[in-house]
């Protein structure tokens, strides 16, 4: 994965790599998903679903490199990612 350009590895790809699928709750495993009682009705169990395909959506589209842009950014502006600078 790292012999690749820095904007063609994904945060995800690392995590996943590092620490396997990002699991939320124990019915979330591959394993037994929807297979409690409760089944594919359980709310609890959409919303963890639901978090953790936004989480793995955001880590899917940011680079390697937005880590690194945003790094420089921060240390070229003093520390003010994220703060409108031109009116400082």
């Amino acid at each position: 994965t790292l012999s690749r350009k820095a904007a063609n590895i994904t945060i995800g790809e690392i995590t996943r790599t590092l620490d396997g699928p990002q699991i939320f709750t124990g019915c979330q495993d591959d394993n037994c998903r929807g297979e409690c009682e409760h089944g594919t009705l359980c709310v609890s169990t959409m919303f963890w679903r639901e978090l953790e395909n936004e989480i793995n959506n955001r880590l899917d589209s940011t680079s390697l490199q937005d880590l690194i842009d945003n790094w420089q950014m921060k240390n070229s502006h003093g520390g003010l990612i994220g703060k409108d600078i031109s009116r400082s």
